[in-house]
């Protein structure tokens, strides 16, 4: 199912990766010489030993419909109203990463992105960014083409790009194997919540991507990871520092080859899944794609060190009503 990667593809990416090392020196996978500041602090919060399981067709439907899908996922963990309150700045990171559209399934969808979005300031937060630091560029094109950017601002929120180089910041991973240190975005290290929303996929250098792989969209200079000895544990160590208070999982419509950009082949599973569980998630989302989560690296990594639960007979999964 993985794709192999094209040589101009492999020039231009090898091409940025130079140029971003090169001129800002922001980042570098083994972090020497750098200096960091503290870990990401960000609130931890509901029940970790539960996966919320909603399903529901929102597939060219509207708000509404999305709506009733993502309380429906929430309501066995709490609500909303556990994971975000009064006066918080909250960050939501989608996949937003690819000029794809919804059908495409290369992104977030961007119904449940503009729901998750009004329902953080309807629950009080002071402010709410949903950011991405994209791979195909201009940000601004991939956002619009992504239909993210439009749900984004209808629901009064602010879309940020993470193409700036002045807005990270240096952070240490003290219990990095692989990765010490890493730029991360400041929206993200002032946060209290940070909302994992990521897109159910195969992935051509990871197998499969979810909740740990798209935190990869916060960091300044991912190209290192994939150059350093171990991609996997680079996703695993990044995880260990920046930790989402909460992750939903968008299985409505999944891309089953060609990943993580596409076009390929795409089913719709109208289903998505929450958990406080990074890791419990993304194991969940592996099964979605046809695939086991000990087969999968960054997933027995960051089981290995005890980040979550990847032995989901160990999860209660709670399969919600929409």
């Amino acid at each position: 199912m993985a794709r192999k990667i094209t040589r101009r593809e492999f020039l231009v990416t090898a091409a940025q990766g130079g140029a971003l090392l090169a001129g800002v020196g922001l980042v570098r996978w083994i972090g020497k010489g750098q200096a960091a500041g503290a870990p990401v602090s960000l609130k931890r919060r509901g029940d970790r030993e539960i996966l919320s399981v909603a399903r529901g067709n929102i597939i060219g439907k509207g708000v509404k419909d999305a709506e009733q899908l993502l309380q429906a996922c929430l309501e066995p963990l709490g609500g909303i109203e556990t994971f975000v309150k009064p006066r918080e700045r909250v960050v939501i990171k989608p996949c937003a990463s690819w000029m794809r559209t919804p059908e495409q399934a290369a992104n977030t969808n961007p119904l449940l992105v503009g729901v998750m979005a009004s329902l953080c300031l309807k629950a009080g937060a002071a402010k709410v960014i949903v950011l991405d630091h994209t791979c195909d560029t201009p940000s601004d094109l991939a956002f619009q083409i992504s239909g993210i950017s439009d749900a984004v601002r209808a629901a009064g929120a602010a879309m940020v790009s993470g193409h700036e180089a002045s807005a990270y910041e240096q952070v240490r991973i003290p219990r990095g194997r692989v990765l010490t240190s890493a730029g991360v975005h400041r929206a993200v290290i002032e946060a209290d919540v940070l909302i994992d929303m990521p897109v159910a996929k195969v992935h051509n250098a990871t197998g499969a991507t979810a909740g740990m792989k798209n935190l990869m969209g916060v960091v300044w200079n991912r190209v290192a990871w994939h150059s350093s000895p171990s991609l996997d544990q680079c996703i695993a160590d990044f995880a260990s520092a920046v930790t989402p208070t909460l992750t939903i999982v968008d299985a409505t419509r999944v891309l089953l080859t060609n990943g993580p950009k596409g076009p390929g082949r795409t089913k719709a599973l109208h289903t998505i899944a929450a958990s406080a569980d990074t890791v419990a998630a993304d194991s969940y989302a592996a099964t979605l794609l046809g695939l086991t989560p000990e087969r999968l690296g960054h997933i027995r990594a960051a089981a290995e060190m005890r980040l979550g639960q990847a032995d989901l007979k160990r999860v209660k999964i709670v399969h919600a009503s929409a």
